[in-house]
């Protein structure tokens, strides 16, 4: 049998296509620094504007007395022309005013979505697929959450070890592979906001954003050895797996259970959006899912504590500060971006596929 042949028998292949339904933001940790690194809607690379000052002794001389003042603006309006060889243009937003932009993660310059969010996203639709599955008898551990959640980091530590294994070794998540999808567009800048259900809170924060209507494509392979429970057991891998077919069912569940919630989040823009993906999306059966920045408890978790979010397990994972806020529904609040016309939830994709 040609290897061909035979790799197509131990693995499954899809090429995905993605479509930004909102902006998307997966940070790199870094920052664009007001004055440093953009001046109004203006980008550059600063150690690649040193390399070009670097032929003229003055010019350089200047370009380093002002980088020690933490602000190129003068700098910028004498050389506009050294500025126009190194530099892009960026939509962003009129209401920034001296405040830094988180930088979405770039490879070779260029933004992209990274593959092990795409793979996050489908392990939170898994595990709140099994979570509740009667046939995964998970019912015991979440039910006794609450004597794990002292240390708010591991709180969900012993049930997500038992759906999926305790080390990367015995990891379920082993059967699923995903590159990281490449972006055609150039990134936005876009302002994001803490809404409650009647007004804005907190500060402006600024975010690079993959923009709503953009087109991505990588391509996920499924692991058929180990998806076979004899070889499984063999690699010591948690007896529960998945087909491609359950993975995009649990997306789906998994996205529908969001939708309903934030369907009843007393705001009207953000419960209208939600009735939009609802009937737009989700009810003709697309395949959606929430992933990056802003994308709050229920998308991060799954929403996976679900009706076990008892008042006791919120004290204990600080999830209300006063006695009166903990009998009020959680979470409370919702993160928005501005998108100029309307405000919208960040972070939500839809998905195609075909088998290669």
């Amino acid at each position: 049998m040609p290897n061909s042949q035979k790799l197509s028998k131990l693995k499954k292949y899809y090429e995905i296509t993605l479509e930004t339904i909102t902006p998307v933001h997966v940070g790199s940790g870094e920052e664009y620094i007001n004055g440093l690194d953009f001046i109004g809607d203006i980008f550059f690379d600063i150690n690649r504007l040193m390399r070009e000052a670097s032929t003229d002794s003055k010019m350089m001389n200047n370009l380093c007395n002002e980088i020690e003042k933490g602000n190129l603006r003068n700098f910028y309006n004498s050389n506009r022309e050294l500025f126009s060889k190194i530099s892009e243009k960026k939509s962003i937003p009129n209401s920034i005013f001296g405040q830094n932009i988180k930088k979405h993660i770039k490879t070779n310059g260029k933004i992209y979505l990274p593959g092990s969010s795409i793979k996050g996203a489908i392990r939170t639709a898994i595990a709140a697929s099994y979570a509740y599955d009667e046939n995964h008898n998970y019912q015991d551990l979440l039910s006794s959450i609450n004597d794990y959640c002292r240390d708010t980091k591991y709180a969900d530590k012993k049930l997500l070890e038992s759906m999926f294994g305790k080390d990367p070794k015995e990891n379920l998540m082993r059967i699923l592979t995903v590159t990281d999808a490449t972006v055609g567009k150039s990134s936005r800048i876009y302002e994001m906001l803490v809404l409650n259900s009647v007004r804005m809170r907190g500060k402006k924060i600024f975010y690079e954003m993959i923009p709503e209507n953009t087109e991505l494509r990588c391509s996920i392979t499924l692991d058929q050895f180990l998806s076979d429970e004899e070889n499984r057991k063999k690699a010591k891998i948690p007896k529960h797996a998945f087909s491609f077919n359950e993975i995009i069912e649990a997306i789906k569940e998994d996205a529908d259970a969001n939708a309903v919630i934030n369907m009843d989040f007393q705001n009207n823009e953000i419960s209208s959006f939600y009735k939009m993906l609802k009937e737009n999306y989700l009810d003709k059966g697309d395949i959606v899912f929430n992933l990056g920045a802003g994308i709050g408890w229920i998308g991060t978790t799954g929403n996976l504590i679900g009706k076990k979010l008892t008042e006791s397990v919120r004290k204990n994972l600080r999830l209300s500060s006063d006695a009166d806020h903990i009998k009020q529904p959680f979470p409370k609040t919702r993160r928005v971006v501005d998108v100029g016309r309307k405000i919208v939830p960040p972070g939500w994709v839809k998905m195609t596929f075909k088998e290669i």
